[in-house]
């Protein structure tokens, strides 16, 4: 229970986005996709196509050759996916994120977050937005980041270390209050 004349709880934080923060961000987004129906729909595919070209080369032996055939094919497909993940996520991603990093005028400077029930608001160097929280259309998080994104390839990316315990809560709670029935 509040007392009379106490502050309000602060709503307010005041970070520099590092390339930490960046490498997390996609890092997430891209385990989620891999998540996706559609990509492990491309998995499938994958498996199935080298199957088939297993097939074909053995097939002289096909009765016998089958279960083998299957079996290399689907270590095959998970061997190329593991190898894309991690060239991925262990080669490219840094480096598009380097770039990224040094290309946005708004991480070379403080930003300010501030929010409120009706919406977040963003200030940096380059300008300042604010988006009422019905204009969010997705978040995602892990226990490093949280995601909200106010389009479909535009997001803002909020790193857990600046936050006063509670705070994500409350975001979250102002995300999950606009998009009643989700």
């Amino acid at each position: 229970m509040a007392t009379e004349g106490a502050a309000p709880p602060a709503r307010e934080v005041l970070l520099r986005i590092g390339e930490g923060d960046l490498l997390d961000a996609q890092r997430l987004i891209t385990r989620a996709r891999l998540r996706e129906p559609r990509r492990r729909a491309l998995i499938a595919v994958a498996w199935l196509v080298v199957s088939v070209v297993l097939v074909q080369i053995f097939r002289r032996e096909l009765p016998q050759a089958l279960p083998l055939a299957l079996a290399i094919g689907g270590v095959i497909a998970a061997a190329l996916l593991a190898a894309t993940s991690l060239l991925t996520v262990r080669l490219l991603i840094p480096r598009l994120v380097r770039r990224h990093l040094r290309a946005v005028p708004s991480f070379q400077d403080d930003l300010v977050y501030d929010w409120s029930p009706e919406g977040m608001r963003c200030r940096t160097v380059a300008g300042e937005s604010q988006i009422r929280w019905a204009g969010y259309l997705r978040f995602l998080e892990d226990e490093r980041i949280l995601l909200i994104w106010a389009g479909r390839v535009s997001y803002q990316l909020l790193p857990k270390r600046v936050f006063a315990p509670g705070q994500i809560d409350e975001i979250r709670g102002f995300l999950a209050a606009s998009r009643p029935g989700t």
